[in-house]
């Protein structure tokens, strides 16, 4: 079988484009695909994007990812995708294969549209969504001559430059209405771009998100109305339905107020019947020439019930296995032996017995990059392994991407002198199970040494991952540095008017210190927590 597949989602690919021809007529549309993990949500999404944008030349499309580990640590984080790659930032989502290169050459075209409408509309959102420094870079890439909004976006720099931390903190105390003003140009920015093109956002996994992206989202969600703006975006309903922080999530009653707006807004792909598992089956064995015959057919169908992950994933250990092979005609068929007894009933078996098929080094190297996230980095693998970067690289690309299947190659980053190859894992699934096996007492180990190595890379610019740094101490155990990370979140948050964010990013340091003796260091933490929590 293929690796990946797109089957059996017709109806929902109809659906979508009738939402798109309402949008291109100017009466702009919000949609959420719900779905179980593994459902074939963010398949479902891209498949749709790529047809529209065959169908119409000056369609764009912007994608923006929620995310697990690193969601309330980074506010705004799918939206600041969106808009970067609006204007032109398109590297990153390119290399993950988010992005067509077509789409990326359209995106990258835009800049001069783009560029001016963000310094005419949007100029609080410089250096909070869009870095202004790579803007002026993109700017003398891609826009030919001089532009009348480059030199005013010099000027806004220069300005921002001269400000002092009084004038931030002064903003920061205007916290409500400054955060209304950033979601106003935020919208105006994207309704005006729609005006010269019409545009689909995608925002996936939702179900992560911050509370100020799903606050933006609500915003843009009621004024796309009279626009061509097509706004589509994923989530899990049973992870919405946990709540969050022991309340309500924040999305749900978002999108119950989108839907009384915008009516018919969920396409959800949810369990199959027996009917529509066996459909999904069929239209993925023989998108492939084949010999499978219908006990086979009718045994995946009991094993998978159609589930999607479930399905591909099995399909592609048989494969592994020997269990089908290709004949000489170019056909599929079952090999000298299937033994169906010894197939796993769950996803997560499936997952194990993927992972045990590989050498020991191998899965000792995957449950390492797992303790950093289901994004992580070659250069910090490698230093929490011991072992030569470009061996690490070799491992990934060769054997966990192109032989296995468990990672991607995500994106490319330089920090200063240092070079940053950040890899995905393929489901969050996967890297769940891995973080699993490793015994609790080395996740603590593993997550302090990760804390050193970002430190070390990050030297002098360890803010922008204060965050990240704030949730490995508390994986491993180190309550006061913990508390030292969250403050500088929660200042940076404060600073890019994510209240809330603030909130429970300061909330959780002054929880780290709990614990720990009323020492004066200490004391002089929770004054500072107290005092930034005030501000939010």
């Amino acid at each position: 079988m293929p690796d990946t597949q797109f089957v059996a989602r017709e109806t929902e690919l109809r659906q979508l484009h009738e939402a798109l021809d309402h949008t291109l007529d100017g009466r702009g549309q919000v949609r959420f695909v719900t779905g179980e993990a593994g459902a074939g949500k963010s398949t479902l999404t891209e498949e749709f994007a790529r047809r529209a944008q065959e169908e119409y030349g000056d369609l764009l499309v912007a994608v923006g990812d929620c995310n697990a580990q690193t969601g309330l640590g980074d506010p705004y984080l799918p939206f600041r995708e969106i808009l970067g790659q609006l204007t032109g930032d398109v590297e990153n989502k390119l290399t993950q294969g988010a992005i067509t290169n077509e789409n990326a050459g359209r995106l990258r075209s835009f800049l001069e549209f783009s560029g001016r409408a963000l310094v005419d509309l949007g100029p609080d959102l410089i250096d909070i969504f869009v870095p202004g420094g790579g803007l002026v870079t993109r700017a003398g890439q891609l826009v030919a001559g001089e532009s009348g909004w480059r030199a005013r976006l010099d000027c806004l720099r220069r300005d921002r430059e001269r400000r002092s931390e009084s004038d931030l903190s002064a903003r920061a105390n205007r916290q409500g209405s400054e955060q209304n003003q950033i979601f106003e140009q935020f919208t105006k920015v994207i309704v005006t771009l729609a005006e010269e093109k019409p545009i689909i956002l995608m925002v996936d996994d939702l179900h992560w998100a911050d509370d100020s992206s799903i606050g933006l989202l609500f915003h843009l969600a009621r004024r796309v109305g009279n626009s061509r703006v097509l706004l589509l975006g994923t989530y899990r309903p049973e992870d919405v339905a946990l709540g969050r922080g022991g309340q309500r999530h924040p999305l749900e009653s978002v999108v119950n107020e989108i839907k009384r707006q915008h009516g018919g807004i969920f396409l959800s792909l949810g369990h199959k019947d027996e009917a529509g598992g066996r459909a999904f089956i069929d239209a993925l064995l023989d998108a492939q020439p084949n010999r499978l015959d219908e006990s086979f057919r009718q045994k995946l169908l009991r094993h998978t019930r159609g589930h999607a992950l479930f399905t591909a994933e099995l399909l592609n250990g048989m494969r592994e296995r020997g269990d089908l092979v290709i004949n000489e005609s170019g056909e599929v068929e079952t090999g000298r032996s299937l033994d169906w007894d010894t197939l796993p009933a769950r996803v997560e078996g499936v997952i194990e017995e993927r992972v045990k098929r590989m050498p020991e080094e191998l899965q000792e190297l995957a449950a390492t990059a797992s303790v950093e996230g289901e994004v992580f980095s070659a250069q910090v693998l490698a230093s929490l392994r011991s072992i030569d970067e470009r061996e690490v690289l070799e491992a990934l690309d060769g054997k966990l991407d192109r032989r296995y299947h468990l990672v991607h190659e995500d994106s490319l980053e330089r920090i200063g002198s240092h070079r940053l190859s950040r890899y995905r894992f393929r489901h969050n699934l996967i890297q769940r199970y891995l973080y699993d096996t490793i015994s609790a007492s080395r996740r603590e180990l593993l997550h302090e040494d990760i804390v050193r190595v970002l430190e070390q890379l990050y030297d002098g610019r360890a803010e922008e991952v204060a965050g990240r740094l704030a949730r490995h101490c508390r994986l491993a155990n180190l309550p006061d540095e913990a508390a030292d990370h969250y403050l500088v979140a929660g200042r940076r948050a404060i600073h890019m008017f994510a209240a809330e964010e603030a909130s429970i990013l300061l909330e959780r340091g002054i929880d780290q210190l709990r614990e720990l003796p009323d020492t004066e260091e200490n004391d002089a933490r929770r004054v500072h927590l107290l005092l930034a929590l005030g501000r939010a």
